[in-house]
């Protein structure tokens, strides 16, 4: 059977489904089990599953249906509202991982046990696209039916994702590409973050600065480590660059110095920081924290 043709019969399923869905739906919820054996009792065992879902999609995404954790039935006032799939996303990660409802091993849950635990506060449908198109992959992994929390940070967390990122190239030289690509990340969410202007790889004379940020007068000097060497590395750099500025403009063009690392600095490396401040002048250290970005000012 050619794909144009499966492609036809499974629209052809997924209509019958509809339409019996259509057709039953009532104050008695329609349970998902009725409409699969419909299906089979017509010959349409291979594809009943997923003609069974892609009509409970399309129905509930046009608000002709609600998927509530009692079964199907016609949308009612009061009923769950679509919600931004990073907020469900989200929710969904809060719940435990690994699953502790069921003795399933690796702790796993289907899409409908996420939506049935997280009370019918979402959609169904939204559940399963953000499962799907937002999580799959990255935070969960799945194995057709049940899914599984990775042990990669989320991508919603910008500190473990870094955290987790420098630590896998901390033995690895400065030069690195997988250093200087963590770099170049770092750099792209900080300034993402930013509601004035900056400018990337700001020319200072014959030196770049990997952020200039004109509005506030800063300069920020990004490293993928947070090492004392690193640490002093990149304050040196960033005093270099304000020294140059000032220098080669009869204006003040920079104030203050900054540096950007993946995680805070601990021990001699945050030491070295606060002496520095205190003897020469004053740094700004800024590193993920949660979802974004923390500021410490340093003097």
């Amino acid at each position: 059977m050619s794909t144009a043709s499966a492609s036809q019969d499974l629209d052809h399923v997924i209509a019958v489904a509809t339409r019996y869905i259509e057709q039953h739906l009532g104050e008695d919820p329609l349970q998902w089990s009725e409409v699969i054996d419909h299906l089979k009792a017509r010959g349409y065992t291979d594809e009943a599953t997923l003609a069974v879902t892609r009509a409970v999609l399309d129905l509930e995404r046009t608000d002709l249906m609600f998927y509530a954790r009692e079964g199907k039935r016609r949308p009612r006032l009061g009923d769950a509202a679509p919600a931004p799939l990073h907020e469900v996303a989200a929710a969904v990660l809060a719940l435990p991982w690994p699953c502790t409802r069921n003795d399933r091993p690796g702790g796993s849950r289907s899409i409908w046990e996420s939506f049935d635990e997280l009370g019918g506060r979402y959609r169904h449908c939204d559940v399963y696209e953000a499962m799907h198109t937002l999580l799959k992959g990255h935070e969960l992994k799945s194995s057709r039916v049940y899914w599984q929390r990775t042990v990669l940070p989320s991508r919603f967390d910008t500190a473990g994702r870094f955290a987790h990122r420098a630590e896998a190239v901390a033995a690895q030289p400065p030069a690195s590409p997988a250093r200087q690509q963590l770099e170049a990340d770092l750099v792209a969410a900080y300034v993402a973050t930013l509601r004035h202007r900056y400018l990337r790889e700001h020319p200072i004379g014959e030196l770049r600065a990997d952020v200039y940020e004109p509005t506030v007068r800063r300069v920020v000097e990004a490293k993928a480590a947070a090492d004392v060497v690193t640490v002093a590395h990149a304050w040196a750099q960033a005093a270099a660059y304000r020294y140059a500025a000032n220098t080669l403009d009869d204006r003040t063009t920079v104030d203050s110095i900054a540096v950007l690392l993946p995680v805070a600095p601990a021990g001699t490396a945050r030491s070295f920081l606060e002496h520095v401040a205190a003897d020469c002048f004053e740094v700004e250290l800024i590193y993920p924290d949660g979802e974004t970005f923390r500021h410490e000012q340093l003097t």
